[in-house]
């Protein structure tokens, strides 16, 4: 049994880190699919607005929180004297 702490746990942590930096964008894009928009394009509104237009801002607004999450993690990560 591999220990949770030590140095194979930080490497397999940086790694899912780095896996989903690959997988955000991909997700993004599958979000923001015609198919996948139009569950949305109904005449319901969530807070006033229409529920397409607060799903798209929704899932944009959290790509960019994910995104600044990964981006902190991995930074916090990189072993010190390496800049990149």
């Amino acid at each position: 049994m591999k220990p949770l702490a030590g140095r194979d746990g930080l490497r397999d942590s940086r790694r899912a880190w780095q896996d989903l930096r690959w997988l955000l964008p991909f997700a993004a894009v599958f979000l923001f699919m015609p198919p996948i928009l139009g569950l949305f394009d109904h005449p319901l509104y969530f807070f006033g607005i229409p529920l397409l237009m607060f799903y798209l801002f929704a899932v944009w607004l959290i790509g960019i929180l994910l995104t600044a999450l990964v981006a902190q993690r991995l930074r916090e990560d990189q072993p010190p004297g390496k800049d990149g």
